[in-house]
């Protein structure tokens, strides 16, 4: 089995299924929550800018703000500051890689 995902403070990897469905799911999220017209997730490559793409979204810093806001409410994470949105919505790779890498620190908290 392909893994993808690594969690530097804990040194292991997120399988690659729940990878994939994550990206899946924050494209499909991007599209309702920024009300994107005739685009799909399948439309969207991986390393597609979020903000300010030639990808399929056409997205600014206003729909990144609603982004952020989604992304606390449905995986409750949270962006820092700019440079971290900035870092993080430049493709649905790397946003996925953060929400994993947030989510299992978010873990590690509750069960120590």
């Amino acid at each position: 089995m392909q893994n993808a995902g690594i969690d530097p403070l804990k040194k292991t990897f997120a399988p690659l299924e729940i990878h994939e469905q994550l990206k899946n799911s924050l494209k499909s999220m991007v599209i309702r929550v920024c009300n994107v017209e005739n685009v799909s997730p399948e439309d969207i490559k991986d390393d597609d800018y979020i903000i300010n793409g030639q990808g399929a979204l056409k997205l600014d810093s206003l729909d990144a703000v609603e982004i952020a806001m989604a992304l606390k409410q449905e995986w409750g994470v949270e962006l820092k500051d700019i440079s971290s949105a900035k870092k993080h919505f430049q493709n649905f790779a790397m946003l996925t890689d953060y929400i994993i890498e947030q989510r299992e620190l978010l873990q590690r908290k509750i069960e120590t």
